[in-house]
């Protein structure tokens, strides 16, 4: 209804006029050239700012670092080292085994063994002290490996069984001339240190043994071994098979040791209850003795009493006698030293030495895995009552082995028959390509002699 008296201002009347646009720009003029001082100034400053620039680009720029309020280790120069994230305090026992393992690999051994002795007492176990010697073991460094050993026991930590099993490996890769005679100061001083020597440190003592070509003292330690005299442990399938390997290479008598050994390992499956559950199963016995059997095993007094009986005996002795575990490993050692055996005599024939070996393989065979060959000289698969087999299962590199020393001792039917038994028996073994080119050496040689003697013949 009223309407506005004000005037209405519009945008470009708000905009400077071109007169008075001029007029500015003669005043800024006039200014300037009425003040050369300030037009000094300006120019200093945008060369000063220039030049300032220009040492910046050339000074390498810092990098922003979040280690300000980290703790380093106490050495020198720790923050400024490559890998100074690595040189960082850890805050437990499980840090420092982290770091430790990742020095080894970054930075090198006497870096991590710099940082390991520069840490506070609270922060060092005896876990990361075995990483450092177990690197010395791979690499053979004795002398470093028995001087972080003293470091350890300076600082209070007590030594494990894998502290001296790490020490004792050093010896296998060692170049020292006395590293037998230390490797066995070793042992004898592990009861010093309150740790018992398993059967894995004999083990390791008897490579020590091995790399350094003293075989007799291998047989003599495995012969203590074996003996029930509770002063070593008894051996395993680790130990009797290093034994194997040297039974060979032995001057005299590597057949008596050979036979010992097996002698041994049937002795030892008899402590095992799997084993004999299924010998008295598939085994035929005397009804007595069966009678017998079954009435103590279905007494659960008498099945108490048995157990308790064994676990005093077991806790009594300071080794007690575990079953040797028979793996692939074993069976390969025996059957290898007995071919070993055979190549070691000078004569090309069969003669009675290595028809008794061959006649101990097939016993070793039979015994295992109830495989026989189909001749007139062993008796038959199919009569299950003279089945002796303790019911162990061949692998693929028993079966190889096997057919090889059948070739090697030139009785290549046989070889053929025991190749096709474990296939008949054990269904599950597949054969790889190396076992089937045996099979095929076997069958061509044996086409080859009956070929021979047909042609003889006519």
């Amino acid at each position: 209804m009223f309407r506005s008296i004000a005037p209405r201002i519009s945008r470009t009347s708000l905009r400077p006029s071109i007169a008075q646009r001029y007029s500015i720009i003669n005043h800024q003029e006039r200014w300037l050239s009425v003040s050369p001082c300030l037009q000094y100034e300006r120019k200093n400053r945008r060369n000063g700012e220039q030049q300032r620039q220009q040492q910046n680009d050339q000074q390498p720029k810092e990098k922003k670092t979040t280690y300000s309020k980290r703790r380093f280790v106490n050495l020198e120069g720790a923050d400024k080292r490559s890998n100074r994230h690595l040189y960082t305090m850890p805050s437990d026992v499980y840090g420092t085994s982290d770091r430790v393992g990742q020095l080894l690999v970054v930075a090198g051994f006497n870096q991590a063994v710099e940082f390991l002795i520069h840490l506070p007492l609270d922060l060092q176990s005896t876990v990361a002290w075995n990483q450092l010697l177990g690197y010395c073991a791979k690499a053979g460094k004795s002398n470093e490996a028995e001087t972080l050993f003293t470091q350890m026991r300076k600082r209070g930590l007590q030594p494990s069984d894998r502290t001296f099993a790490h020490l004792l490996t050093t010896f296998i890769n060692s170049a020292s001339p006395s590293a037998v005679e230390r490797a066995e100061s070793w042992v004898e001083r592990m009861d010093d240190y309150g740790v018992q020597p398993t059967v894995y440190h004999y083990n390791i003592l008897l490579n020590v043994y091995k790399k350094a070509g003293h075989n007799n003292q291998v047989m003599a330690k495995v012969r203590q071994m074996m003996r029930d005299d509770d002063r070593l442990p008894y051996p395993d399938q680790v130990s009797l098979s290093i034994a194997l390997q040297v039974c060979p290479l032995l001057t005299s008598d590597h057949d008596k040791e050979i036979r010992r050994i097996w002698q041994y390992i049937l002795s030892s499956l008899d402590c095992d209850p799997k084993v004999q559950s299924y010998v008295q199963q598939h085994k035929a016995m005397s009804s007595l003795q069966a009678k017998v059997n079954q009435l103590q095993l279905s007494d659960p007094t008498y099945r108490q009493e048995h157990t308790s009986l064994m676990e005093q005996r077991k806790s009594a002795l300071k080794y007690p006698q575990e079953a040797i575990q028979v793996d692939d490993t074993l069976t390969v050692a025996l059957i290898r030293a007995l071919a070993r055996s055979n190549g070691a005599r000078k004569t090309s024939t069969l003669d009675d030495g290595k028809q008794e070996h061959f006649d101990m393989a097939m016993e070793i065979i039979d015994r295992l895995y109830g495989l026989r060959p189909n001749n007139s000289s062993t008796k038959s698969n199919d009569d299950d009552d003279d089945d002796n087999s303790l019911g162990f299962s061949p692998g693929v590199t028993v079966l190889d082995t096997l057919v090889r020393y059948c070739g090697a001792v030139r009785r290549f039917d046989v070889g053929e028959a025991l190749f096709d038994s474990a296939l008949q028996k054990f269904p599950k073994l597949e054969p790889d390509s190396r076992a089937y080119d045996a099979y095929a050496w076997m069958q061509q040689n044996t086409r080859r002699k009956s070929f021979t003697k047909a042609s003889s013949s006519t």
